[in-house]
């Protein structure tokens, strides 16, 4: 019983470390959405600037 206890306990961490892998992820995905909106908000006045001839 104390082997499957064990077991068990190092099963509950590997599923914490996913979880926190997990969040991780999500986070790199809003980072990222967040970047690319830069990204085209900055290409965007490059272009604006470029009609405008400044």
């Amino acid at each position: 019983m104390a082997e499957q206890y064990e077991i068990g306990e190092k099963f509950a961490d590997s599923y914490q470390i996913g979880i926190l892998l997990a969040k991780q992820c999500e986070i790199g995905e809003k980072n990222s959405n967040v970047n690319l909106k830069t990204q085209k908000n900055r290409a965007l006045g490059s272009v604006i600037s470029a009609e405008k001839g400044t």
